[in-house]
């Protein structure tokens, strides 16, 4: 048998609405102070053209798309869903 990918495949509109939901309970219970580390291993296997195999590697451009709409959550909590 084939090895499955499982994963969240969380899209960016994901990070953004997580990440002001988080600072809207550190703007109540801890003075608006959150640690914030992304860890990595995000994205989904590259398809070939053509072809239903997937590369060994992941396509990190959801990753940095998910990345930026984080910070931008962190920087502007309150506006980061209305910004796409």
């Amino acid at each position: 048998g084939g090895k499955s990918v499982m994963g969240l495949d969380l899209l960016p509109e994901d990070y953004a609405w997580t990440t002001s939901k988080i600072m809207e309970v550190a703007d109540i219970c801890c003075q608006g102070r959150v640690v914030s580390v992304l860890e990595g291993g995000y994205g989904r296997p590259r398809i070939h053209e053509g072809s239903s195999e997937s590369d060994p590697l992941l396509d990190k451009a959801v990753f940095a798309d998910c990345a930026i709409r984080h910070i931008q959550a962190l920087v502007d909590p309150y506006n980061a869903e209305k910004r796409y």
